[in-house]
C-alpha cells in the first residue's frame, strides 16, 4: 500500500532521514517513535508532499508520489493532522470542517455530519474555534483530517500536550472511532498510548531505524530504551 524505500532527506548538508525503509499495509495501524529530533514528523512531512527527498522513493499502491505537491497526495486518499492544531479561530467548528472538506465530491452536509460524530463533536458544532479547549481542538484536528475519508491516516501527536484524563479520552476515541478499518501511522511521545492502539513499532534514531517489531519487542530492544531513555 505505501512503501518508503531508502528514503533520505536533508536540510542544510545535515541528514534528518537517512536510507530509511518502511511499509505500511491496508488496514495497518504503524507506531513511529523515537526521541526528539529522531526524523518522526520528517517522515510524515515526506509522505505527505511537503518536504523533498534527497533520495529514495515513496509509493503510494505502486505508484511514485514523492515530488507531488500535499493537495495532490491528499487527493490520493492520504490525510494528516498537525503536532500543534492550528483552526480558523473566527470559524465554528462546522464551518472549520467543511473548510477542510472543500474540493471533495457531492455535499458537504453528510461528511461533515459524519465527521463531527466520529470525533464526538456534535454537540459544539457552532462553537468558535477560538473557544475550544486543547482537547477539542485536538478533536477537531482528527475531524479535519477524516471529514473527507482518507485511506491512510498520519497522525503527528494526536494527545500532544493533553493531561492524563484527555488523552486517555482520545486514545479512546482513535481506538473506537477512527482507526478501526483505516490503515494509519500514528508518532506520539506516550508510547503506552500508541502501543494499546498499533500492530507494529518502527524506532528511529538520528534518522535512522533502529529497530521494528511488535510494540513489546520494540520497547523492551535495548537500543531504543538508550534513545528513548538514555539507560
Amino acid at each position: 500500500m505505501l512503501t518508503l524505500d531508502r528514503v533520505t532527506v536533508e536540510f542544510g548538508g545535515l541528514r534528518a532521514l537517512d536510507a530509511l525503509d518502511l511499509s505500511i499495509g491496508p488496514g495497518e495501524i504503524v507506531g513511529l517513535i523515537g526521541p526528539n529530533g529522531s526524523g518522526k514528523t520528517t517522515v510524515l512531512n515526506a509522505i505527505g508532499g511537503i518536504t523533498p527527498l534527497a533520495a529514495g522513493s515513496i509509493r503510494w499502491h505502486g505508484n511514485r508520489i514523492d515530488g507531488l505537491p500535499p493537495h495532490r497526495v491528499a487527493r490520493l486518499g492520504i490525510a494528516r493532522s498537525l503536532q500543534h492544531p492550528r483552526p480558523y479561530l473566527r470559524m465554528t467548528v462546522a464551518e472549520n470542517l467543511r473548510a477542510a472538506w472543500s474540493g471533495g465530491d457531492g455535499d458537504w452536509r453528510a461528511p461533515v455530519e459524519q465527521a463531527l460524530e466520529l470525533v464526538e463533536l456534535t454537540a459544539r458544532r457552532d462553537v468558535p474555534a477560538s473557544d475550544l479547549t486543547l482537547a477539542d481542538r485536538r478533536r477537531l484536528n482528527l475531524g479535519q483530517a477524516i471529514v473527507r475519508p482518507p485511506a491512510l491516516l498520519l497522525l503527528d501527536e494526536p494527545a500532544g500536550g493533553l493531561d492524563a484524563g484527555e488523552d486517555e479520552a482520545v486514545a479512546a476515541l482513535l481506538a473506537r472511532r477512527v482507526l478501526p478499518g483505516r490503515a494509519s501511522l500514528l508518532i506520539d511521545h506516550d508510547t503506552d498510548m500508541l502501543a494499546c492502539l498499533c500492530s507494529r513499532f518502527v524506532a528511529l534514531d538520528a534518522g535512522q531505524r533502529i529497530a521494528e517489531g511488535t510494540p513489546a519487542e520494540v520497547l523492551s530492544d535495548p537500543g531504543v530504551r538508550r534513545a528513548l531513555f538514555g539507560a
